[in-house]
């Protein structure tokens, strides 16, 4: 007999189960919070549930006075205990605690804000001047530290889309090759019927990528540009 999937009366999550049996919860956990003894009124840490909200999530209020919409599960496994704002003071704390104001990374912070919003700053032509913003929530060091974490060793931010704003949903820690590729003035390239980034052909033929930009400019053709052949006397 076949198996259906379903979702779990309490958490909304889909289940499995064998066709032949009544089963309408995906654990025992889940079954002692069924809709019939539902979370409403439920505290959580900081979270008061006060309504459901769709099939799986529930409307809290947390005691900071935000709202959230947490998932029912991470509810009942403590995975959820406030709005985010537990682990907002937890990186303030941090910070305060060992002094990190002179850290590298608020340094970037600071300087994102400037280039963007000072028009006396330098470069703000090339960032403020042409409409690169800072996301509301990126005003707050705490926020863009929760969001982005410490870099790893060798990257620095990087917006994935070169005319976006700073902000969570656009931007990384990247290498400095990531970021060569990711480079406004890149340009495409055609050679021997394909096409690709100039800086994917300069990696291919093992040349300095500004070098290959400046022989192209200067009408080199291609293969001597790549250094496939020899520049003609």
């Amino acid at each position: 007999m076949s198996n259906i999937t379903k979702p779990c009366g309490s958490c909304g999550n889909d289940f499995t189960r064998a066709a032949s049996r009544k089963q309408d919860f995906c654990s025992h956990t889940c079954r002692g919070v069924s809709l019939r003894n539902d979370l409403v009124g439920r505290r959580f840490g900081r979270l008061t549930i006060t309504a459901r909200s769709g099939s799986s999530h529930w409307a809290a209020q947390c005691d900071c006075g935000k709202t959230s919409l947490p998932r029912g599960q991470s509810l009942i496994k403590g995975e959820s205990n406030s709005c985010g704002c537990l682990n907002l003071e937890a990186v303030s704390l941090r910070f305060k605690k060992h002094g990190l104001s002179d850290n590298p990374l608020h340094k970037v912070w600071r300087g994102i804000i400037r280039r963007c919003e000072n028009p006396k700053a330098q470069f703000f032509d090339l960032y403020g001047g042409r409409g690169i913003t800072v996301s509301n929530a990126w005003h707050d060091f705490d926020v863009f530290l929760a969001d982005m974490g410490e870099p790893p060793a060798g990257h620095s931010l990087d917006r994935k889309d070169g005319n976006g704003p700073y902000s969570k949903d656009n931007c990384r820690w990247a290498t400095s090759r990531q970021q060569q590729r990711n480079r406004r003035d890149n340009q495409y390239v055609t050679y021997d019927g394909e096409t690709k980034l100039l800086v994917a052909w300069a990696e291919q033929f093992s040349i300095p990528v500004n070098r290959t930009r400046k022989r192209i400019v200067r009408g080199w053709p291609l293969e001597e540009a790549f250094g496939i052949v020899e520049r003609s006397k």
